[in-house]
């Protein structure tokens, strides 16, 4: 358990940090559960079945790199050590998929259920806290739009938010980072809260709503922006 899920062999301060990732992704689930059972929605049987297989696949690949490390203990040569190193990788990966798949399920399921509460909108007050801080949206927006080359790159780096977050994952398991991986999913796991808190604090349509712009203040945004999670509420509704 210290070795896997805690990833204790990276140092106390990898422990410490997958010790906040777990107890955060549980509290998290703890939430979920309690707002379900208080809600009209429910939690697709497919999705325990998604979630058994995860917990089985990643039980496995602990075993098949828990069988490697003790084969390959006490060999010095560059087989025995590049062995051992993979199965190294392989745990890493095996943890940051289940513990990053699980915080990504629990997420989304609190999405569901913070939309679907249809809480009072806060969008006026947000809009008022942007121009106490002497921050033009509507401005902004009009800015980005005028250059076709800022908005494409704009677009970009928001649509390349999952790629990242993988793509990073990736990298800390595959060069043994175990410290920085531990960190980084403590890191999404805090974030994740914070996310959450926000939603029953501030919900929100969203300034596109709010502001409601002629699409040609911006069109070199693509139809459509700022609004892709409308289609969460409308589903859980």
């Amino acid at each position: 358990m210290d070795r896997w899920l805690l990833l204790g062999i990276y140092g106390p301060q990898a422990r410490f940090h997958m010790i906040v990732a777990w107890v955060g992704l549980a509290g998290l689930g703890f939430v979920d559960a309690v707002w379900l059972s208080l809600s009209r929605l429910s939690f697709a049987a497919s999705n325990w079945d998604s979630i058994i297989r995860l917990v089985l696949f990643t039980a496995i690949a602990f075993g098949f790199c828990g069988l490697v490390s003790h084969r390959m203990a006490r060999e010095t040569d560059r087989i025995g050590g590049a062995l051992r190193e993979g199965g190294k990788r392989v745990e890493l990966f095996a943890v940051a998929t289940l513990a990053f798949t699980l915080l990504a399920t629990v997420v989304v399921a609190y999405c569901f259920l913070g939309t679907a509460a249809a809480l009072p909108l806060q969008d006026a007050l947000l809009a008022r806290i942007d121009r106490w801080m002497g921050f033009d949206w509507a401005g902004f927006v009009a800015f980005a739009n005028s250059s076709a080359v800022a908005s494409w790159l704009l677009v970009k780096a928001y649509q390349s938010t999952a790629f990242v977050l993988i793509g990073t994952l990736l990298w800390l398991c595959v060069s043994g980072q175990g410290g920085c991986l531990a960190e980084f999913l403590a890191l999404s796991c805090l974030t994740s809260i914070g996310i959450a808190v926000g939603m029953v604090v501030l919900p929100a349509a969203g300034a596109y709503s709010h502001y409601q712009l002629p699409f040609s203040a911006y069109e070199n945004f693509g139809a459509g922006s700022g609004m892709w999670h409308h289609e969460l509420g409308d589903v859980a509704s």
